[in-house]
């Protein structure tokens, strides 16, 4: 059967009839259990978290000022985890997207 995907949490029809199948990083997809016999699969999105925008402005502020190396050490990324109380996960994704996203548009500029 065709997967649909829906903005409603797991949890409003999560019942003994649903099984979770799959977890992943954006999305669970659930088998609803309908008769006994038919399976019905239904994919959910997970819904996006976004930082706060003091983390945002301290984030911006640190890539800005090191535009000529846009890396930040071991000892400077402890720094940056204390300050914004994000991890560090979310903090090495944080820097992948904004040299992606940011470096672009200012290389093209020249």
């Amino acid at each position: 059967k065709k997967k649909k995907s829906l903005d409603l949490p797991i949890n409003s029809i999560y019942d003994n009839n649903v099984n979770v199948i799959k977890k992943k990083k954006k999305s669970i997809s659930v088998v609803v259990n309908s008769n006994g016999k038919n399976f019905n699969f239904v994919k959910f999105n997970k819904k996006r978290n976004f930082f706060n925008r003091d983390v945002t402005v301290e984030l911006n502020r640190w890539f800005y000022t090191n535009l000529d190396n846009p890396y930040p050490s071991k000892s400077e990324k402890k720094m940056l985890i204390s300050k914004t109380n994000i991890t560090k996960k979310q903090l090495e994704t944080w820097f992948i997207n904004a040299r992606r996203r940011k470096m672009k548009p200012i290389s093209n500029e020249n």
